[in-house]
């Protein structure tokens, strides 16, 4: 798995590498609802990240949305390192507006913010 240094707009995003299905679409939508975050960073970039100990749903998110997966070591003993998807830019606005109507109220929120910067 690669690793992400930063979430810089100008960093390129890659893109999937399969096209989802209405069932895919779905999923996506159920799990950035429970486990997604919507945001930016204070020069503007957009992004969508998710954060899971287990790599397997990152890696299913990763094949139907692009973005990238980093692994972060956890400071505390005994603690199993984590694993995050993200997105960034174009690749991130994209997701948050395809997504968008199917979500929550919170969410739409979010993705609001996050575009308005």
């Amino acid at each position: 798995m690669a690793y992400f240094p930063g979430t810089r707009e100008h960093q390129d995003t890659p893109a999937a590498t399969k096209s989802p299905t209405a069932f895919d679409l779905g999923w996506i939508v159920a799990f950035l609802e429970g486990e997604g975050h919507f945001g930016w960073k204070p020069n503007g970039a957009v992004f969508i990240s998710v954060s899971q100990v287990d790599p397997e749903p990152l890696l299913r998110l990763l094949s139907l949305a692009g973005g990238r997966i980093g692994v972060s070591k956890r400071t505390k003993t005994g603690r199993p390192p984590f694993h995050r998807w993200q997105a960034n830019g174009a690749r991130a606005r994209g997701v948050m507006m395809t997504v968008y109507s199917f979500l929550s109220l919170r969410r739409r929120q979010q993705i609001r913010r996050a575009l308005q910067g």
